[in-house]
């Protein structure tokens, strides 16, 4: 494999050719984050137990489903099949260093776009892999960062630049179809935010199938690197 792998072209038709026979699945491990967003409004009047509702999704439910999501998606693609229960298991046992990760990610994200918009996006780029090297290949959370940040190394661009393409393939038309039907119904926060809600759990799939290939590809990337360096 070459540079040519990380073509969003490539990724994205191979994305909807993968995620055809499990977006039911995937759609249940994305149901919580759904789930979340629309009985988050009926917390508004407490905030400290939202935030904490919200905090505690974001260091424990994420991890924890994501983790199981990509190694679903992993054992689907290398033809090991895996259920849902099973992938869920295999999460548990990690679960406190994908939490840990998330928790360095934000450490290291936060500040990065608060003080300066492009650190943060070269960092996010860099350290993004993280929870997909600690879900499959058992690396800690510390070790999750350094493996995202060598995959990437020398590939930013490429990397961006495929990120940025299969972002705003499956945004665009959320944001078109959310702006078509709150026309129609008029303006209503309630109602555009639960509809940004539902859209984005139905497109989730092909998101986290996405993100899963192009995770694979660097490291077929490197590995055929790795032996052309040998030979």
């Amino acid at each position: 494999m070459t540079t040519q792998s990380l073509n969003p072209k490539h990724l994205l038709r191979d994305c909807f050719v993968i995620c055809k026979p499990i977006y039911i699945p995937l759609l249940i491990l994305s149901l919580p984050g759904l789930i979340l967003s629309l009985t988050n409004r009926l917390f508004i009047e407490a905030p400290l137990l939202q935030n904490g509702i919200s905090l505690a999704y974001s260091i424990l439910i994420v991890p924890l489903f994501a983790g199981a999501a990509i190694l679903y998606i992993y054992r689907y693609f290398v033809q090991q099949k895996i259920g849902l229960v099973q992938s869920l298991q295999a999460m548990f046992p990690k679960l406190a260093q994908l939490s840990l990760g998330v928790i360095l990610l934000l450490l290291i994200l936060i500040p990065g776009f608060v003080f300066l918009v492009i650190p943060g996006i070269y960092l996010s780029v860099r350290f993004g892999f993280a929870l997909y090297a600690i879900a499959l290949e058992n690396d800690s959370a510390i070790g999750g960062l350094s493996r995202s940040w060598e995959l990437v190394k020398g590939r930013w661009w490429s990397v961006f630049w495929a990120e940025l393409a299969g972002s705003l393939t499956f945004l665009i038309p959320i944001g078109l179809i959310g702006l078509v039907i709150g026309t129609t119904l008029g303006e209503n926060a309630a109602v555009s935010q639960n509809l940004g809600a539902v859209l984005g759990f139905l497109v989730s799939p092909f998101v986290s199938v996405y993100f899963v290939l192009l995770y694979l590809r660097l490291r077929a990337i490197e590995d055929a690197s790795s032996t052309d360096a040998a030979a």
